[in-house]
């Protein structure tokens, strides 16, 4: 059990991380190819990091 704690609360850091790494280069980013080949690959992966990260929260409450 305390693997698979630690593996939920990786999990939910690194989306966090993923998260705000992608917002503070949205910010402070001018480069309008850069922006929106980022843009493209945070939508390809977020979707993934979210629910990752929603299933570890549920198994760190009821698990």
């Amino acid at each position: 059990m305390g693997f698979l704690n630690a593996l939920a609360w990786t999990v939910i850091v690194l989306w966090l991380l993923r998260t705000m790494y992608f917002s503070v280069l949205q910010l402070t980013d001018r480069n309008p190819m850069r922006i929106a080949a980022r843009q493209v690959m945070a939508q390809r992966t977020g979707g993934w990091w979210f629910l990752g990260s929603i299933v570890a929260a549920l198994w760190l409450v009821f698990g």
